[in-house]
């Protein structure tokens, strides 16, 4: 699927909400929505991690990002930067992965393997789901509200050993926040990362 021409160069467009049923999207290379502030995307295959950052770089005054049930083959940190950004939502809760493309690894089954988030105006995060293997974290300071759900459910080769260090990552790069939601698998994942690392 790919966005018409006529749609990403209009400059009226405040929000957009895509629902693609995990087919494939293609992203103009433009110079963006100047007036968009929401963006949502919800069941989108991500081709390539860099077209969409690239694309994230052409909407200057976006403020909400939503990642809802995306994934993509890709084996690189996908890389979240915009100066403006307020609310950032990542649920990937989709079990159909294997189902839709055959057997795979555990790297292929969610949204990325690994996720570095840059944005300095960051209020409120929130991700649920399946857990990516790494994150990196920069200019969160003005982080002030945590959502962190993992969900053992969302993928079946998710375990307490291999996801202790990704949860951990996850949580000390939000630890200063003033509020914060766990779940109990997060202290299931905590609990045993302890007893096996004592």
């Amino acid at each position: 699927m790919k966005l018409p021409h006529s749609l990403v160069t209009r400059d009226t467009l405040e929000v957009l909400r895509l629902f693609l049923y995990k087919r494939p999207l293609s992203l103009p290379t433009v110079t963006g929505f100047p007036a968009l502030r929401i963006l949502e995307l919800n069941s989108v295959w991500l081709w390539e991690f860099d077209v969409v950052q690239q694309f994230l770089k052409s909407c200057p005054l976006l403020e909400k990002l939503s990642l809802i049930d995306c994934f993509s083959y890709s084996n690189v940190f996908f890389c979240i930067s915009c100066l403006n950004l307020k609310t950032l939502r990542i649920r990937n809760r989709n079990m159909d992965y294997t189902e839709r493309f055959g057997g795979g690894s555990d790297d292929n089954e969610g949204l990325c393997v690994g996720l570095r988030i840059c944005c300095p105006k960051l209020v409120c995060l929130e991700y649920a789901g399946h857990m990516a293997n790494a994150f990196s974290f920069e200019n969160l300071d003005s982080l002030k509200k945590a959502v962190i759900y993992p969900d053992a459910m969302a993928h079946t080769g998710l375990t307490f050993e291999s996801s202790g260090d990704s949860i951990c990552q996850l949580f000390s790069g939000v630890s200063h926040v003033e509020s914060l939601s766990l779940n109990l698998f997060f202290f299931q994942v905590h609990t045993y990362s302890s007893y096996v690392n004592c």
